[in-house]
């Protein structure tokens, strides 16, 4: 059964590591997780402006409703449950992380569900007819409101029942706190919620899985399957400052092609296809798990070394040259001029700077010579190139 399961989630391209990525946040990468953050801010922001006018918009109706006594409250309510949601709304220069989208999202759960608190207090201390009793009604709602707006955020399944189970728990309660618990009643209504929160659940696992899918589209070159410029240099950008911050090591490798142009020449554009698939493939075999492979352009490569001090720069420089990155259609190694940089061990204070080190330490391993990396100091790896 389990195997008919996962061959029927690969099928509709809903592996079992994406499944798991749409449940739990754990294993997302800090690349995507700085872009779901930037999409859950940004939405925040464009959902707390519309809250802040409906909740505006909705006071001639209290007014009209409801007794000077109740309604001055509610209006109350409402002006500062809006200056809340233009707080949020406010583009605040604050760090695009997890943590920080989650806290602003929960501050935007919170902000409708204390005004839902004090108008279910108020409503029942008073007897209500009418259509003052229509309105106090749809107050009761308001639950069902937040999730809907909650909807629209990218989450995981864990996320979506983080935020909606308070929601169900307090709607619950309210009643049988103010003494008017009616199980038929309550029912009914938990019954509803318990839909909405499921269909919200499903609506931010699908976001999600769509942003993960077109992430990973735009991020990896059709060609090799490494990293795009673009997307490398924005992986340089993050985890650069994210090693700055920790004052952890980070290097970056810098590799060109030996006499690449010789492959297109002589043997066509399909080989130079082939020699590129094959240096990025075996790139990725020699390299640590959390290093990763970006195509530059043409046919050089820059190959980010997380957390890699100088003993571990050197075996996968030693990894590399020992039997390089595959054969050209000569027969002859697959060979590579490569220089290496290292924020700590270089003193270097921004990213561009440490890629243009890289790239000069390989300019001088190619004019020296080439099949050869040139690491830390200075310090020169190079084998014997045989057929």
């Amino acid at each position: 059964m389990l195997s008919f399961l996962k061959k029927q989630l690969v099928r509709r391209h809903l592996s079992p590591q994406r499944l798991r990525d749409v449940l739990l946040a754990g294993m997302h990468t800090p690349y995507f997780q700085r872009h779901r953050a930037s999409v859950i801010l940004d939405r925040l922001q464009l959902m707390s402006t519309v809250f802040a006018a409906l909740t505006l918009i909705w006071i001639p109706l209290d007014l009209f409703a409801f007794s000077a006594t109740i309604s001055g409250k509610l209006v109350a309510f409402r002006i500062g449950s809006s200056l809340l949601f233009l707080l949020l709304a406010w583009p605040w220069q604050v760090a695009t992380s997890r943590r920080i989208a989650l806290l602003f999202l929960a501050a935007f759960l919170i902000n409708p569900m204390l005004f839902f608190l004090m108008s279910q207090k108020l409503f029942a201390v008073e007897e209500l007819f009418g259509f003052s009793l229509l309105i106090a009604n749809l107050y009761g709602l308001l639950p069902i409101i937040i999730i809907a707006g909650l909807s629209i955020f990218p989450l995981t399944a864990f996320e979506s029942l983080m935020f909606s189970l308070p929601v169900l728990v307090v709607s619950t309660l309210v009643p049988l706190l103010s003494g008017s618990y009616l199980w038929e009643e309550a029912l009914s209504a938990a019954w509803i919620l318990l839909l909405a929160i499921g269909v919200f659940t499903l609506s931010g696992m699908i976001q999600l899985h769509y942003m993960i899918s077109l992430i990973s589209q735009i991020a990896r070159d059709g060609l090799t399957g490494a990293y795009t410029r673009q997307t490398g240099q924005e992986l340089i950008d993050l985890y650069f400052h994210i090693a700055s911050e920790r004052q952890s090591p980070f290097a970056i490798a810098f590799i060109d092609l030996d006499h690449f142009k010789g492959i297109n020449d002589n043997f066509g554009h399909d080989a130079g296809d082939a020699a590129l698939r094959s240096a990025a493939t075996v790139l990725l075999s020699l390299l640590r798990r959390g290093d990763m492979v970006i195509r530059w352009g043409g046919e050089e490569f820059v190959v980010l070394l997380n957390d890699a001090d100088r003993v571990g720069i050197d075996h996968v420089l030693q990894r590399i040259t020992s039997c390089w990155l595959g054969v050209r259609p000569d027969g002859a190694p697959l060979t590579a001029s490569i220089g290496v940089a290292e924020m700590l061990s270089d003193n270097i204070s921004d990213w561009p700077a440490l890629v243009e080190l890289a790239d000069s330490r390989m300019y001088l391993a190619k004019t020296s010579g080439r099949a050869r990396a040139i690491g830390l100091a200075g310090q020169l790896f190079v084998t014997k190139v045989t057929r």
